[in-house]
């Protein structure tokens, strides 16, 4: 991990909070969060939490990605993947589907339970 270079979603100064505290503090960055998706959203871009991975390292951050992007119609708790090799460069192989969304985490949730109680 420590070759991961990773932006945090959470700003600084609530980084080492109790929960109440940082709950509490949360609107206090809605200026910001605002201004940075209408800066995007005026340069054609919307903002997404990406991981590229490359040969130089892996980075994991806060991505302005062009309206016509992939990235860009991902919805909900989608995931997406893009695989951009030597004969995928002009057209990226891209597959995408629901990530760990309410359904989904709960059916997992149910799953596990159920094995339990029938072991």
């Amino acid at each position: 991990m420590q070759d991961v270079e990773i932006e945090s979603l959470i700003p600084d100064a609530l980084r080492d909070v109790s929960r109440d505290e940082f709950l509490a503090a949360l609107s206090g960055v809605d200026a910001s969060w605002a201004a940075a998706v209408e800066e995007a959203r005026a340069n054609n871009t919307v903002l997404r939490y990406r991981v590229r991975v490359t040969r130089g390292g892996v980075r994991a951050g806060l991505a302005r990605v062009p309206l016509g992007s992939p990235l860009a119609s991902l919805d909900g708790t989608d995931n997406l993947f893009v695989f951009m090799t030597k004969r995928y460069r002009q057209r990226p192989l891209v597959v995408s589907g629901p990530g760990a969304g309410a359904v989904v985490t709960a059916a997992g949730v149910l799953g596990d339970v159920l094995r339990i109680v029938t072991a």
